[in-house]
Parts: structure tokens; C-alpha cells; sequence
């Protein structure tokens, strides 16, 4: 039995220090996270919830938006892209929550609506990860914490060690951390234009050719997410626009039709505009021309 207690007292006091290191980790990264008002790992939305007006209308979507439009380009008196690349409608409602909670609701949010979303996910019990983007939030916003937890029986006990909300982003935290020191009086509508490149033609090319396949059938999974948005969105007074971003003339879209019937549906049962740029292709001859494409 001495040897059992001795045993438990060293696992014991090995948590502790473990929890202590933790605890100081975290406290010290987490003034850095808040601090930070640059980049795509927080700094853009601590940089929106610290903004002193709301604007009018809200981007959202993932790098089809973030690098395409620009906020200036309304007739509104504000507004703000908030876009973040790579990340799903998951995310998008995960964001979207994080802001409610904050109370910088905007009155209008133009959503970017990717038909392909609803469609290539393997199973119909579709859990989608990019909640942990936003995984700071664990704990304090319900849905990020539903989410997260949805991922896997896991998740929770990840959150035992405070300092795993950083895990995975604690380089690009310190360099954005140290670009917003140098720009203490940031501002801007949260749009960045990419700049021409000479490879963007070939990778343009490259990438119409290698246009990902589609499954024969909508994913539940991917429709839930859509209607939690919209669910959240209406129970908080925003309006939703939707809109599709166009695709270069080369791409094979045909295969999306289950996903836009839904989508139609949805949008037309809802009087919720819907921008199908997707397939209402802007007649501009630029559009038809790669180099003014990035991929």
C-alpha cells in the first residue's frame, strides 16, 4: 500500500507541475493572442471586435471573398471583410457566433456560398474540424464548444491544458503579434488583394484541370451547417445575402446540380438573395482570360 500511495503522490505532483507550466504558458500566450490585430489566427476578428463602429454589412466566406472583394466597393457606409481562406460554412458559423457574443452584430451579412461543400464530404455524419480555428473560444461560446466536441470523444479532455487553444498556431501568433507592434494604429476593411503573379496563368490552367469530383448525393452533415447559420442569423436580426463566387470558364460544374436545387430551394423558401455567380458567369472577357485568375 506504501509503495501504491508513493506511486499516486509522484503522478500527482507530476500533474500539478504539468497544470502549473500550463496555466503560465497559457497566461503569457494569451496576452499575446490578445494583442494581436493582423492575420488569420485571431488578430483579424480581435481586430473587428475591437473596432468602435459596427459596419452595415459583413463578409464572410473563405479566400474567394477574402482576396475578391472589396467592402469600399458598396454603397454602404461600412463594411468590413472578415474572411478568413481555407475555412468552411463550420467556421463561418463558428465566427459568426464569437461576434453575436461580443455584441458587434452587423446588420446585413453577405455569406459566400460554396455549392461544393454540400457535396464532397465521404459520409452523411459529416463533423467538419474548422471549428478548431476558433478554438480560443472553447468553453466561453456554445456553439464553438458543441462543435469542437462533435469532432471526436476526445476533444474535451484536450482541453484539460489551457495552453492547447494555441496549440499548432504559436509561431504565427508571435510573428503577427510582432507585425501588429509595428502597426499600433491598424486599420482597414479587413480586404487584402493578391497581387499579380507570372505563375498565376499556369496555375489556373493547372487547377481547371484538376477540378475535384463530386459525389452523387448531399451531404446532411454539410446541409446542417448552412441552416445553423442561417438559424443563427435570423434569431439575432441579421440579414443574409448569399452569394457564389465565379469560377474560371474551364471549370466543370455540372455535377453540382443536387446541390444547387437544394440551395434554390432553401434561399427562395427563406426570401434570402442568392448571387449565382457560379452559374450567372459575369460577361466581362476578363474572366475568361487566366492571368487575371490566381488559381
Amino acid at each position: 500500500m506504501k509503495v501504491l500511495r508513493k506511486i499516486l503522490l509522484i503522478v500527482l505532483g507530476f500533474l500539478l507541475g504539468l497544470k502549473l507550466i500550463d496555466l503560465a504558458v497559457y497566461k503569457v500566450l494569451d496576452v499575446v493572442y490578445s494583442r494581436t490585430l493582423v492575420g488569420q489566427n485571431g488578430g483579424k476578428l480581435n481586430y473587428y471586435l475591437q473596432m468602435d463602429t459596427v459596419p452595415d454589412v459583413l463578409i464572410m466566406g473563405n479566400s474567394r471573398l477574402f482576396y475578391m472583394l472589396n467592402p469600399d466597393s458598396f454603397h454602404v457606409k461600412k463594411g468590413f471583410n472578415i474572411g478568413h481562406a481555407g475555412m468552411d460554412q463550420c467556421f463561418q458559423n463558428c465566427l459568426l457566433s464569437v461576434i453575436i457574443d461580443h455584441k458587434k452584430i452587423p446588420s446585413k451579412v453577405l455569406l459566400l456560398i460554396e455549392p461544393e461543400f454540400f457535396m464532397l464530404a465521404d459520409t452523411t455524419e459529416f463533423h467538419s474540424k474548422d471549428s478548431q480555428r476558433l478554438k480560443y473560444y472553447y468553453g466561453d461560446d456554445s456553439l464553438v464548444t458543441a462543435y469542437v466536441n462533435e469532432i471526436s470523444r476526445f476533444e474535451r479532455t484536450k482541453f484539460f491544458f489551457e495552453s492547447y487553444r494555441f496549440f499548432g498556431r504559436v509561431i504565427n501568433m508571435m510573428l503577427n503579434y510582432l507585425q501588429t507592434r509595428r502597426n499600433l494604429k491598424a486599420t482597414g476593411n479587413g480586404f487584402e488583394g493578391l497581387p499579380p503573379t507570372a505563375q498565376d496563368s499556369i496555375r489556373t490552367e493547372y487547377s481547371s484541370k484538376n477540378h475535384p469530383k463530386f459525389k452523387s448525393y448531399l451531404n446532411k452533415g454539410a446541409e446542417r451547417y448552412l441552416l445553423d447559420f442561417l438559424k443563427l442569423a435570423e434569431n439575432n436580426g441579421i440579414k443574409v445575402d448569399c452569394i457564389t463566387a465565379p469560377d474560371y470558364y474551364k471549370c466543370d460544374t455540372t455535377g453540382l446540380y443536387p446541390a444547387r436545387r437544394f440551395l434554390d430551394s432553401l434561399f427562395s423558401s427563406n426570401h434570402i438573395t442568392f448571387i449565382d455567380y457560379q452559374r450567372n458567369h459575369p460577361a466581362d472577357i476578363r474572366f475568361q482570360d487566366p492571368a487575371y485568375w490566381n488559381d
